[in-house]
């Protein structure tokens, strides 16, 4: 039976960029990075967050983000928040209420991808 979900992915148009834009900005860490891995594929790099692996692939080809998102948790989400704006990320949806005092806002990444933080 299946128990957890191991890792999620992205595809980017540039593996340096993203994996340093995660790191910076959500406190990625780098667990590994394969040159041309396989046929079409340029860069693989593997960011863990906690438990949570996300994989960014960089193909040559322009990414296709669309239709999600991933969502980190924040025990500092006014802090946060104002961080991600002062370094000129952009808002594509201001904080709301998401019940029991806890609030959501989403950013966009480097290829369109949303940010969504909780907290």
């Amino acid at each position: 039976m299946f128990n957890r979900i191991v890792h999620f992915a992205f595809l980017v148009k540039d593996c340096s960029a993203s994996k340093q834009f995660y790191a910076e900005h959500f406190s990625f860490k780098v667990r590994v990075e394969l040159n041309n891995p396989a046929p079409g594929l340029k860069k693989i790099v593997f960011l863990t967050l906690g438990d949570i692996e996300l994989e960014l692939i960089e193909t040559g080809e322009p990414p296709k983000i669309s239709g999600c998102h991933i969502c980190l948790g924040t025990d500092s989400f006014d802090e946060d928040f104002q961080r991600l704006i002062d370094a000129g990320i952009e808002v594509v949806k201001q904080p709301v209420p998401a019940g029991a005092g806890i609030k959501r806002a989403a950013f966009l990444g480097p290829d369109g991808e949303e940010i969504e933080i909780l907290g």
